[in-house]
């Protein structure tokens, strides 16, 4: 429960008798007049504040977060119940209008589908035992609901927006939708309407560590259903932590799947893609630099990422995690890109999530290029290199080392979202709806 404001007295000694009818009456009217003023008191502005903020056609104004950016035709916004039930009632009544009978179709729907689930995936037996447990649960809440048992009500509510009510939005940094989301994760209300400079002192105040607190709010919305992309997208997302594989690496037209320990892709394999399409283009890059789109690396790249999917979809997984890299030597970065692809109900793989990471070959920048050449499966690189008689060239091979270290830091960065995001997704198997984009043609 967070603590009560109390007033600071420390040196201050005051007697004020209260037994004369006029000095009660001056009272009233200061404390009438002290209240008048701070309740005008201007609102933080919008652009100050860790919340997201939508205005709706009808005039109604929402503070929450968005599920993912918008784009599109629809969003999917998330608000506390506590502040919309106080600032919007009429339209938080509109909203809960029929909560009960969502929740027991919800789960009715959880529970056909995790039979149906449980019947195509009776192997491994780790993934079988989470759909088993899961069963349990799901059936657990409906024979309370039979009985006549309801949940208390839920934390957070899903608002799904279409492009054609929304009038106005304001999406806020991430960093400040973290802090929103500690604060609803510690309790803490009002979170909505502060700055963020203010939001981020209350957090302290309650023990927060506002730097580095990743928020968990699984566990914080109702049961609500899931059309069948967003089922798709929940499977993809829990097979895939459960079952680890398959992730396939590579750049240029070359994409090389992990081992199935989640070890590194076997180098001799990588290598000669990257000796095919980056080799010749870091020499030709340093000799005389180009844009990197001009090497017409796109169409390449789209054709290994067909493979891929089509290798996956013979395997009958239901989730791919792709990562790419590209060296720019031009522009001296390497960039990391991590994709999620999901395995949708009309049969075609559809990107679910995606992250890219840049970082940037600065000169003195320390990139890790010394613990980068000790490194086994580097030393194979070096030992290609010199086969090919390119090792004479000292500062290829520095250059090359550097980008390999950027390209280590960008992956590492990538490897953390991709963490967060599917723990966030995965924690429990009912939470917020899985953000699905539009509809897209197959790869």
């Amino acid at each position: 429960m967070a603590r009560r404001p109390e007033l600071d007295t420390r040196g201050v000694r005051r007697v004020y008798r209260f037994d004369r009818p006029a000095v009660v009456a001056a009272w009233l009217v200061i404390g009438l007049v002290h209240v008048t003023v701070a309740s005008a008191a201007p609102p933080v502005e919008v652009a100050a504040r860790a919340a997201d903020m939508v205005t709706l056609v009808g005039g109604e104004q929402l503070f929450g977060s968005f599920a993912a950016p918008p784009t599109g035709d629809e969003a999917t916004f998330y608000v506390a119940r506590d502040w919309l039930r106080k600032h919007q009632p009429a339209y938080y009544r509109q909203l809960a209008a029929g909560e009960a009978k969502r929740r027991k179709e919800a789960l009715q729907q959880y529970a056909e589908r995790l039979a149906a689930w449980r019947e195509r995936r009776a192997e491994p037996k780790i993934l079988n035992d989470f759909l088993a447990r899961s069963q349990r649960d799901v059936e657990s809440r409906l024979r309370a609901i039979d009985k006549g048992g309801e949940p208390e009500p839920s934390q957070l509510l899903v608002v799904a927006l279409s492009a054609k009510r929304v009038k106005r939005f304001v999406v806020q940094p991430p960093a400040s939708q973290r802090l929103l989301a500690l604060a609803w994760e510690s309790h803490i209300a009002g979170g909505e309407d502060l700055s963020v400079a203010a939001l981020t002192e209350q957090l302290k105040q309650h023990g927060v560590d506002v730097e580095h607190g990743q928020p968990d709010l699984s566990d914080r919305f109702d049961v609500v259903p899931l059309d069948a992309r967003q089922w798709a997208a929940k499977v993809s997302q829990i097979e895939f932590k459960i079952l680890g594989t398959p992730r396939f690496q590579g750049t240029g037209s070359t994409l090389v799947e992990d081992g199935a320990d989640g070890g590194r892709p076997p180098l001799a394999d990588l290598l000669g893609g990257l000796v095919q399409d980056q080799l010749g283009g870091a020499l030709e890059d340093l000799l005389n630099p180009q844009p990197a789109g001009n090497r017409g690396t796109a169409p390449k790249q789209q054709a290994a990422v067909d493979r891929a999917l089509a290798s996956a979809a013979e395997r009958h997984v239901t989730g791919v995690r792709i990562t790419y890299l590209d060296q720019d030597f031009a522009r001296l970065r390497a960039t990391v890109t991590d994709t999620f692809y999901a395995w949708m109900p009309d049969h075609i793989w559809q990107s679910i999530w995606q992250q890219s990471s840049t970082v940037s070959v600065e000169p003195g920048q320390d990139l890790g290029e010394k613990e980068l050449a000790a490194d086994p499966q580097i030393a194979e690189v070096l030992k290609t290199l010199k086969g090919l008689g390119l090792d004479g060239n000292q500062d290829l091979v520095k250059s090359a080392l550097r980008f390999g270290g950027a390209t280590q830091k960008a992956m590492r960065a990538t490897d953390a979202q991709f963490g967060d995001y599917l723990l966030s997704q995965t924690r429990r198997l009912i939470g917020p709806p899985v953000q699905v984009p539009k509809p897209q043609s197959a790869p």
